[in-house]
């Protein structure tokens, strides 16, 4: 993940730090998720395609393909979610705690809408 400044009030650091670390556990979720789903698919249809063949012995991927992606969800979740540093009350985790599982909770419900989404236009 690239740590830049992508909109005018986007000052959070320590949030823009937690998603860069947690980059390599998240970011290949963009193409596991779909590719699962898809070959899922492939199997109960039935559809034996050669393309379905090579897709299941792919097993790692470029991660550069999808930085933008992961990027622009990431700079998605400060503008929506991002608290500017406060501190909350009677909250037990570290503020790198929370922001990180906040982030990643809803990292994985955005993957989800993503592909119902693209289910759905495909129907």
């Amino acid at each position: 993940m690239i740590v830049a400044k992508v909109y005018s009030a986007d000052n959070n650091e320590t949030l823009k730090w937690v998603q860069h670390n947690l980059y390599s556990r998240l970011m290949p979720n963009l193409f596991q998720r779909p590719r699962e789903r898809f070959l899922r698919a492939a199997r109960l249809l039935e559809a034996e395609p050669s393309f379905v063949n090579t897709l299941e012995k792919i097993i790692l991927f470029d991660h550069r393909i999808l930085q933008d992606a992961h990027d622009i969800i990431a700079a998605r979740y400060r503008y929506l979610k991002d608290d500017f540093g406060q501190m909350l009350l009677f909250c037990n985790l570290s503020q790198e705690d929370r922001y990180s599982r906040d982030w990643s909770q809803w990292f994985h419900k955005e993957v989800d809408i993503m592909l119902a989404t693209m289910c759905s236009e495909q129907a």
